[in-house]
């Protein structure tokens, strides 16, 4: 008997839907065929589907700011400008692990949950708390930061520590606009929650770039300078996303509500969520960071324009993973492991397709592409960013682990592979970079990546039967479900 598996991958937010069919009969399996068509419907799936296309383009839109702000930035402030600047941005992100707490994501979870139910006393106090608690956790951490930078100054050039100085003040205004922007997440205002962050503040910031360059001339800025204009930049945007959270806000609480609060379970729903994304945030700023304690300033600047680079290999990942993550939720809650595992191996080929060809540019043209983009000056980034941009390769054919782990409730198995991708990370470039420098940086991160998918890859084929990857190594196997 044929057994015939239709299923829609649908994103949130336009009127497309991506179709996959797979036809089983008895061993044989048919490749999916992959079309688009319209949704009939104008209700919640339609807004879904607009709501998730439009995510997409917000995350393309982001990353080419993002990679404009890195080549204005690497022309104008030159390898050891564009170094210290790298390098005190590292710091930021650092610090933003205390200074949030977790706090944005609890926030996500608990507001949408209070709106659900019409718990306007407990959103309310929800708003009240995460609010106060976020501000004191980002003063009180940027402080002592600033007291450290100035008890061990001498460490640092004048340059330093004047970047330091306006790097500490974006602390607190980024940690407060990322909670303006999970706020709205809560309320189902998914694109009003991502525009701040994603494209108003680094807009705003290349605006200003034009202006100086227009206005004075390419090589007039330093990163002092720099980063006063991105604080400048963070300042406005902190302001409009608490607009966007004034006029979104749900008319009922406008009206007499007691604030009802729950320190303790947010807090105790906070520390495993800041611990998570505080593990991203060191495996993605340890290279850097440990860079510029062993190194000089100007390898920082040439090792981050390679990991600007590599960072386009896997974007087919991170772009695939908004549409089909919900998908793995669903599969696994019906029992459907067949649909399940095509729908894991057919998302890995179509990354690792993605990804191949942006990683051979890179491998076979890297140093043409360096030098006519960032300048001459940014060739001897060659080697890091080859060798990043095989690792994403790697990653991009493992699939779409983390997510499929947490989809299916294991986010904790999740959490410990990040931690030993962390630890992996700090040894590995603790050995490699006093050596190597930054081609050291790059083995080591390309290694700890690499652990990473190995040990979550064998997360998934344990727990759930399934194998994420490209090769799909199980696709003779019976797909069961322990």
């Amino acid at each position: 008997m044929r057994q015939r598996s239709v299923f829609l991958l649908r994103k949130q937010l336009t009127h497309w839907s991506l179709e996959c069919q797979g036809t089983k009969a008895g061993n044989t399996k048919v490749p999916f065929k992959i079309t688009f068509r319209m949704p009939h419907s104008g209700g919640l799936q339609a807004q879904l589907l607009r709501g998730g296309i439009v995510s997409i383009i917000i995350k393309i839109a982001a990353m080419a700011l993002s990679l404009m702000i890195a080549v204005v930035l690497a022309r104008m402030l030159g390898p050891e400008g564009y170094g210290i600047y790298a390098y005190v941005f590292a710091w930021v992100f650092f610090l933003l692990i205390p200074a949030q707490f977790g706090i944005p994501e609890l926030v996500v979870r608990e507001s949408a949950k209070a709106h659900a139910h019409n718990d306007w006393c407990l959103y309310l106090g929800l708003l009240i708390w995460s609010r106060l608690a976020l501000s004191i956790f980002a003063v009180v951490f940027s402080g002592l930061a600033m007291f450290l930078i100035w008890l061990f100054g001498s460490h640092f050039s004048g340059l330093h520590l004047k970047t330091f100085f306006w790097g500490l003040v974006l602390v607190p205004l980024i940690a407060l606009t990322r909670l303006n922007g999970a706020t709205l997440q809560g309320l189902r205002k998914v694109v009003q929650g991502q525009l701040s962050e994603n494209i108003i503040r680094p807009g705003i910031f290349m605006l200003f770039l034009f202006c100086v360059i227009f206005f004075h001339s390419e090589n007039s800025l330093n990163p002092n300078q720099a980063m006063a204009l991105y604080t400048l930049g963070a300042i406005v945007t902190f302001f409009v996303s608490a607009w966007f959270v004034y006029r979104e806000r749900p008319k009922e609480i406008d009206a007499a509500v007691v604030p009802y609060y729950k320190y303790r379970c947010w807090i105790s729903s906070a520390f495993p969520l800041s611990f998570i994304a505080g593990m991203g945030i060191v495996n993605a700023q340890t290279d850097l960071l440990m860079l510029g304690f062993f190194t000089s300033a100007n390898e920082v600047g040439v090792y981050r324009v390679a990991v600007q680079g590599a960072n386009l290999v896997s974007f087919g990942l991170a772009a695939l993973a908004m549409v089909i993550t919900p998908y793995f939720a669903r599969f696994h809650v019906n029992g459907d492991f067949y649909r399940f595992q095509r729908l894991a191996t057919v998302s890995a080929r179509a990354m690792l397709v993605l990804a191949i060809p942006i990683a051979l540019v890179f491998i076979f043209f890297g140093k043409q592409i360096l030098a006519l983009v960032f300048g001459v000056e940014y060739v001897q980034a060659y080697s890091p960013l080859a060798i990043l941009s095989i690792a994403h390769v790697i990653h991009a054919g493992f699939g779409i682990v983390g997510p499929l782990l947490n989809m299916s409730g294991y986010e904790k198995i999740t959490a410990k592979g990040i931690t030993v991708a962390a630890l992996c990370n700090i040894i590995l470039n603790f050995i490699f970079i006093p050596f190597y420098g930054m081609v050291g940086a790059a083995l080591a991160t390309a290694g700890a990546l690499i652990i990473w998918n190995i040990v979550l890859w064998e997360a998934v084929r344990r727990t759930l039967g399934i194998d994420s990857s490209a090769l799909n190594l199980m696709a003779s196997k019976q797909v069961v479900h322990h």
